[in-house]
């Protein structure tokens, strides 16, 4: 899907993880441009504070840290060893290649300041680390293991592209004037170009490339059978004239035989108490615990993809379509009936009846309200009844949203039919609950609109058989502009079809229309 592959590249090349990041041409260091999942040197610690554990983040607001953590608990009567797997990214700058470095004297050629001493483009390529697995005993309160990345920076000081600078040729530049380093008369030809290059990498690199990481355990009681366990992976490299940050910052820890406790958390909604679980608290970071292999794994981000809910559009086989509904209220009764019947079962519920039940008052409330709104709807249903104008109102609606939507569904959804019936005798009735608003709350993409919509079409055809030929039947305010013109598109559509079969059954007054009013 498109949106996923969105997400996915936006999340990647936020992180340096996209294959595109191996090597990049940048303005800036690799640090400024990616900041998910990265973490700074100990010049940027905003994380550490006093005591162990979750105590240790301070309110600082900060976007960049030097750590990040896990923390979990463990039952305390049967603590082993756990192995701890780390694995990083580093950037080195190396030199640009013909093609980089000419693209990059064209993009500043038009710089006064910049085109006489334009310095390298500056290229960086991505290193990936993966570091052995330490253990650690929880015999201990705390315990520290080294990240050791002299293999990696081995291998990185002997690239011959790694960038670097010669005395010589430093010294020739010093007389030109020019102090960034290069010299555009260097691009003039692409054998030039190498040439000089050739020259820059006689010299060894001066760069330390000193990256240093370290993996803490830190551990303290959290009650009588429990440990509570806080892993930090930290990065403590000094100071340097190279990229200090690590990216893709990863921690992959075995927990062998030793047992996962989940954290509880109780909490109160709607004078409701709720009891969840959650495996593991993070820091700077995501985790997942994953139950079958005893593991915990570390992300820089989480992703939480919200299913869409779609109310429901039958119950026990009532299906509110409009082909019943433009010539028919049958349908209306038979789903009165089991509105009743569920109102039935509320009453008989154990928690209704149970006045020592710590929800009994607001299951009674609730169910009140439920009755309340069943009233409503059957006064809906009974004025229909007697009223031939409200019916022929009503069944003109339906066969306005029977076209309108022809093709995408063919039916209303519950809360959409119920609530506009109960609403029927308030528009009737102009004086009854003026001071009553009605709010639907249902999920974005619900069908709000569409239930509105359905109202104010009921209301023109009222409106026109009970002989108001023109005027303002309803209005509506939307706070976003882009939301208004596609709202507008939405009841446009409904209200052309609406005039025309106006206009079809002779129903006199002038043609309905829609306005826009922004302000």
């Amino acid at each position: 899907m498109l949106a996923t592959d969105l997400y996915q590249y936006v999340l990647e090349m936020l992180s340096a993880n996209h294959e595109s990041c191996e090597r990049i041409s940048l303005f800036q260091k690799p640090s400024k441009q990616f900041i998910i999942g990265s973490l700074a040197d100990s010049s940027k610690d905003y994380a550490v504070g006093e005591g162990i554990g979750e105590n240790k983040v301070q309110a600082k607001s900060a976007l960049r840290h030097n750590s990040m953590g896990i923390i979990f608990l463990l039952e305390k009567s049967k603590l082993e060893s756990i192995s701890i797997k780390t694995s990083c990214s580093v950037f080195y700058r190396v030199f640009p290649t013909y093609e980089e470095q000419l693209s990059y004297i064209d993009e500043v050629k038009d710089v006064q300041s910049v085109k006489k001493d334009p310095g390298f483009k500056e290229v960086y390529v991505r290193k990936n680390c993966t570091f052995d697995s330490c253990e650690f005993g929880l015999d201990k309160d705390s315990d520290i293991e080294t990240v050791d990345f002299s293999g990696y920076k081995t291998e990185i000081l002997s690239e011959d592209e790694l960038f670097r600078s010669n005395k010589i040729i430093s010294d020739e530049l010093q007389v030109k004037k020019i102090r960034n380093g290069f010299d555009p008369e260097w691009i003039s030809t692409e054998d030039a170009y190498n040439d000089i290059i050739v020259e820059l990498k006689k010299n060894p690199s001066k760069k330390t490339l000193n990256w240093q990481g370290e993996i803490i355990l830190e551990k303290e009681n959290y009650s009588t059978d429990l440990v509570l366990i806080t892993l930090w992976f930290r990065n403590i490299t000094g100071k340097g004239s190279f990229e200090k940050f690590f990216f893709n910052c990863k921690l992959e820890v075995e927990l062998h035989s030793n047992k996962l406790i989940p954290f509880e958390y109780k909490y109160n909604y709607e004078d409701n108490s709720y009891t969840k679980d959650g495996n593991l608290r993070t820091i700077n970071c995501h985790a997942d615990y994953n139950l079958g292999l005893n593991t915990i794994i570390t992300k820089p981000y989480a992703l939480f993809e919200q299913k869409k809910k779609v109310p429901r559009t039958s119950i026990n086989g009532i299906v509110p379509k409009f082909v019943f509904l433009k010539d028919s209220i049958d349908i209306l009764k038979q789903l009165l009936t089991e509105l009743k019947n569920q109102y039935s079962k509320y009453t008989n519920h154990e928690t209704y009846k149970n006045k020592d039940h710590d929800h009994h008052n607001q299951f009674v409330n609730e169910s009140a309200n439920f009755k309340s709104l069943v009233e409503r709807y059957e006064a809906g249903i009974l004025l229909l009844d007697s009223n031939s104008n409200a019916k022929k109102a009503f069944f003109l609606m339906n066969r306005v949203f029977e076209k309108a939507v022809k093709g995408e569904y063919d039916r209303w959804r519950l809360f959409q039919i119920i609530f506009i019936v109960m609403l029927i005798p308030d528009i009737i009735d102009v004086k009854k609950n003026r001071k009553i608003a009605d709010i639907i709350h249902v999920n974005t993409g619900g069908g709000k609109s569409e239930a509105y919509f359905g109202l104010v079409i009921f209301l023109l055809f009222w409106d026109r058989l009970r002989g108001k030929s023109r005027g303002v039947s309803g209005f509506t305010k939307f706070p976003l502009r882009m939301l208004s013109i596609q709202q507008l598109q939405r009841i446009a559509k409904v209200i052309v079809i609406a005039e025309e079969i106006r206009k079809n059954e002779d129903i006199e007054g002038y043609p309905f229309s829609a306005g826009l009013l922004m302000s």
